[in-house]
């Protein structure tokens, strides 16, 4: 930051929005990097429960003998099981092969998987493509670190 004009104890006095605008003049790549990372999580997010509301039209259509309840615990459970057993292997993955390429391997591979999960044609198919999500979307902690190795700790705040 000193190299490009502004003084720590300035940069800090910018505030949230100041700092995003400083980082928009003089880091444009970050921060399109920042809002990759951000739209990526949203995706994921509706991915994970946009699932809620359909499920009845996905049961009546792929499994009508299957009670709703039944059926959405199978669906729910395959994501978030998919995604807890990744999200154990993706952070050290990342630190030996880099965080960006498994991030972004891992967003293309879900939007792919988000096309399967359209096509499912019965229940287990829908549950293994929901499985398929769940473990693409663990890289929640490749994220986290990602977001801790271009931050400084007091923009982490902005953060969440």
């Amino acid at each position: 930051i000193k190299e490009q004009g502004t003084a720590d104890e300035e940069y800090r006095e910018l505030g949230y929005y100041g700092r995003l605008r400083y980082r928009l003049r003089t880091d444009p790549r970050r921060v399109a990097d920042l809002g990759m990372v951000f739209s990526s999580v949203l995706v994921e997010w509706i991915g994970a429960t946009l699932m809620a509301p359909i499920t009845p039209w996905y049961v009546k259509k792929l499994a009508p003998n299957m009670g709703q309840g039944k059926a959405a615990s199978v669906l729910m459970a395959s994501y978030n099981i998919g995604m807890f057993v990744t999200s154990l292997f993706t952070g050290p993955l990342s630190d030996r092969v880099g965080r960006r390429p498994v991030f972004l391997i891992a967003l293309l591979l879900y939007t792919g998987a988000q096309f399967a999960d359209a096509n499912a044609w019965d229940l287990a198919s829908l549950a293994g493509f929901r499985a398929l999500e769940g473990v693409l979307a663990g890289t929640r902690p490749v994220i986290i670190a990602y977001l801790s190795d271009i931050s400084e700790n007091d923009d982490m705040k902005l953060y969440g």
